[in-house]
């Protein structure tokens, strides 16, 4: 008797598991809404123990069709751009820029790629980094509406 119910335990973990309530993946609608604040570029030397760190402050409008634009102080640091955006999980959010050139370097940084992000209803704050440098990209933006 005692050997059939250590048969069945592993069954009822299996069949509990698979029935329990999975959390969806957030939707971009919950960040609709247009963000202001520092975006902030941050590149460490190798030979140095403080950071260099460029600042532009930039408005990001995001849309619920998953559509953004940014604007703001694109004149130096940040391009101003546009695109569409997808949430990969609750704490990942790619960034599809249809500005940024396809071939050569850009000569302003553009809101594309990968970026980690947290959000808490007030202020949106993405994190991300270019993989083949010690560059980090840091936004902290507040929401106005």
């Amino acid at each position: 008797m005692r050997l059939k119910q250590l048969y069945l335990l592993p069954i009822i973990v299996v069949l509990s598991i698979g029935c329990a309530k999975q959390k969806p993946a957030p939707q971009p609608s919950f960040l609709q809404g247009t963000y202001t604040g520092p975006f902030m570029l941050i590149h460490m030397h190798k030979n140095s123990t403080k950071p260099d760190t460029s600042k532009a402050t930039v408005l990001l409008s995001m849309q619920a069709n998953s559509s953004y634009q940014v604007s703001g102080d694109t004149s130096t640091l940040h391009a101003g751009s546009h695109g569409t955006f997808v949430i990969n999980s609750g704490t990942i959010i790619q960034f599809f820029d249809q500005t940024y050139p396809f071939t050569g370097t850009p000569a302003k940084i553009h809101l594309s790629g990968t970026y980690q992000f947290t959000y808490d209803n007030v202020v949106l704050r993405l994190n991300g980094n270019d993989p083949a440098d010690t560059v980090l990209y840091q936004y902290v933006l507040q929401k106005i509406y």
